[in-house]
């Protein structure tokens, strides 16, 4: 009864406009600075300050979105998005187990991240002693993969946004395989 009544009320904060809102990527996203060059090797990208590390196809440009901490690599020539979304949801996460956190994520996914979306697939994960789902996303004639991952200080979010894309598309699985929280354990 508890775990319903703390997904109410997580549900309603993030209904309510608390927490970071994203815009939705452009179908083709646009060229930027950081876009790689295809058939440019995978390389690491460690972030101390957002406690992770992962593989991404080019030099991530950092920036910071309603709170979160986010590294974002643009291919331009496949027209894919690599986004890690760190956020220190600290508040919430002493209030909540992992398990409600992931349930109020999914609905986030779609109300908030994605409103034009809808969500084609959902599988249980774990990275380690930590719990996670992905949600498979159809938005506007282009697919978003995400990934959520649940810390005892942060949320995780993991994505790959482009078009005829799936978890086990080629230039996706580098992404996900290689993603790691370097800090904070489980709850």
């Amino acid at each position: 009864m508890r775990s319903h009544h703390l997904l109410a009320v997580a549900s309603g904060l993030i209904a309510a406009g608390c927490g970071p809102t994203f815009t939705t990527p452009p179908a083709a996203p646009p060229p930027s600075p950081t876009t790689a060059k295809r058939g440019l090797e995978w390389s690491d990208c460690t972030s101390a300050e957002g406690g992770f590390r992962v593989k991404l196809p080019g030099p991530p440009r950092r920036t910071d979105e309603g709170g979160y901490v986010v590294h974002q690599v643009v291919l331009a020539e496949t027209q894919t998005a690599y986004t890690v979304h760190v956020s220190p949801e600290a508040g919430m996460l002493g209030l909540v187990s992992p398990e409600v956190m992931l349930k109020s994520y999914q609905q986030r996914t779609i109300k908030r991240d994605f409103p034009k979306g809808e969500i084609v697939s959902t599988t249980d994960l774990r990275l380690g002693e930590l719990l996670g789902k992905e949600f498979v996303l159809r938005v506007e004639g282009y697919d978003v993969i995400r990934r959520v991952y649940v810390t005892d200080k942060r949320v995780y979010l993991v994505t790959v946004s482009g078009t005829g894309l799936t978890p086990t598309t080629p230039h996706v699985v580098p992404f996900f395989d290689s993603f790691a929280v370097t800090e904070a354990k489980a709850k």
